[in-house]
Formats: C-alpha cells, sequence, structure tokens
C-alpha cells in the first residue's frame, strides 16, 4: 500500500517532468497530473421538456448550452422551457474540479423540438403531447425501447422507404421487414389513444 500511495502521489506532483497511465473510474490522468473528464453519456430528451443524462464520476457538475446559451447544474437533468413552439439545440459537458480535474470536451450538437403547452381556455380540451421512446437499443435485428405513459403503441418509420410499421409492443423484429443484412435508419414516435386528452409524440431518431 505504502508504495502504490507513493507512485501516484508522485505522479501528480512531477507536473509534466514524467507522465502516468493511470484510470480512475470516469477519468485519466494525463501528463499533467490533471484528471481529464468524459463527455456525459446517454444523452436524452423525452420529447416534452426534459433532457438528461448519465453522471461522470470526479466531476463538480455540468454545464449545458441551449441555443449557444451556457447554464450550470449539478443534476442529471434540465427542464427547458420557452415563449412558443420551436427547434432548439443542446449541447453538455463535465465540470471539472480545481486542481483535480479538467473540463470534459462538449458533446455532440443535439437538436430537439420542443412543443409549448397551451394555457387558458377548457382544460377539458387541452391535449398532451406524448414523450417518444427512450432507451433505443439495438439487439441484431431487434429494436426495442422503453414504455412510454399512455402510449397505445409505437410506429417505427424506416428513413430509406418510408414505410411506417406499428406494434402495440416495445420492441420489433426489423428481420420480418430486411431478408439480409443491410444499413438502414429508422425513427420512432408513441402513439397516442383516439378521444383521448394526448396526442402523438414527435418522431425521434434511432441510430443503430
Amino acid at each position: 500500500m505504502k508504495k502504490a500511495f507513493i507512485l501516484i502521489a508522485g505522479c501528480l506532483l512531477t507536473l509534466g517532468v514524467a507522465s502516468c497511465n493511470v484510470k480512475l473510474g470516469d477519468a485519466s490522468i494525463e501528463t499533467s497530473g490533471i484528471l481529464d473528464l468524459k463527455v456525459p453519456e446517454r444523452i436524452e430528451y423525452d420529447g416534452i421538456d426534459t433532457v438528461s443524462w448519465n453522471s461522470v464520476s470526479n466531476c463538480d457538475g455540468y454545464t449545458i448550452k441551449i441555443d449557444e446559451r451556457e447554464y450550470n447544474t449539478t443534476a442529471l437533468s434540465y427542464t427547458v422551457s420557452f415563449s412558443e413552439s420551436k427547434d432548439f439545440t443542446f449541447m453538455i459537458k463535465a465540470r471539472g474540479k480545481a486542481l483535480y480535474t479538467s473540463d470534459s470536451p462538449w458533446s455532440e450538437t443535439f437538436t430537439w423540438h420542443y412543443e409549448k403547452k397551451e394555457s387558458g381556455g377548457n382544460q377539458g380540451d387541452k391535449k398532451t403531447k406524448l414523450a417518444w421512446p427512450t432507451n433505443i437499443q439495438f439487439n441484431d435485428a431487434i429494436i426495442s425501447w422503453n414504455e412510454v405513459p399512455n402510449a397505445i403503441g409505437y410506429q417505427l418509420r424506416i428513413e430509406e422507404t418510408q414505410a411506417i410499421y406499428e406494434t402495440a409492443r416495445t420492441s420489433y423484429d426489423v428481420s420480418a421487414i430486411f431478408k439480409e443484412s443491410t444499413s438502414f435508419n429508422v425513427k420512432l414516435r408513441s402513439i397516442a389513444p383516439e378521444e383521448s386528452n394526448y396526442l402523438n409524440s414527435e418522431w425521434t431518431v434511432a441510430t443503430p
């Protein structure tokens, strides 16, 4: 234990004189002795107003960028709100702790749609758009996703053909569509019950 402690301490104190190849959680020690954080993963928008992501070890919170405006948070989700319905862009990075960790790179830029909720009028006439499917997984020919509350089913749209397939389950076997191995792009959306206070969700992109 004493030798291990001296090795790590030496790596942190030499500050560029020697380099180390030591990994710790979601960070790695660089030649400067500072831990370089990873970009947050599993960044998802629920199709209504909330963006969520996985935690990053050894960070001091997160900086998010919405339409080029930055906000800081220590939570693992953020609720967006705009004065009107619009598309918006979203990026995120993990913030480093002074002297210990450095900021992660920015994530890729996501573009999503926000639908402004109606206010006033007869409350019984208001309709809420369903959240779109999240946690989309690809396992060979099976596409699966999380159940969406109040949805009666889901639609898949193959972008190459614009064909739409519907299912009441939270998975779909695309081997029934493609008879041989091929690459394709697919979108998913949640289906609302007829004569209800809900609307179908927006389409979300699923990347195999």
